[in-house]
């Protein structure tokens, strides 16, 4: 497990690698949109903002690895094709679009 923020870069190495993450912090609308689509939409780890609560889950799955199973399988039928880069660059591009109105 990668215990990351939701950048969108460590998150796609973390899904390359089939490594399941858990996001503890989102700064941006950006990184909002990546932890909506990872944890969200495709399942590839989870979300958990408080810090007690995040450590807690982390201790859990050391004496248990096999809560992760789920994820590792969500991640081998990812398509690496259709990561959710455009989707993240399109995010990106239209608040640079708003930004410039």
């Amino acid at each position: 497990m990668f215990v990351t923020k939701a950048g969108p870069n460590a998150v796609l190495d973390s899904v390359f690698m089939q490594t399941p993450v858990l996001m503890n912090y989102y700064a941006n609308s950006v990184e909002k949109t990546t932890k909506n689509l990872f944890v969200d939409r495709f399942g590839c780890g989870i979300y958990q903002g408080n810090k007690k609560k995040a450590r807690l889950f982390v201790e859990k799955c050391i004496d248990n690895p096999d809560i992760l199973n789920k994820f590792v399988e969500n991640e081998k039928q990812f398509d690496k094709n259709k990561n959710g880069a455009d989707e993240i660059a399109q995010f990106i591009q239209q608040i640079a679009k708003n930004a410039k109105e």
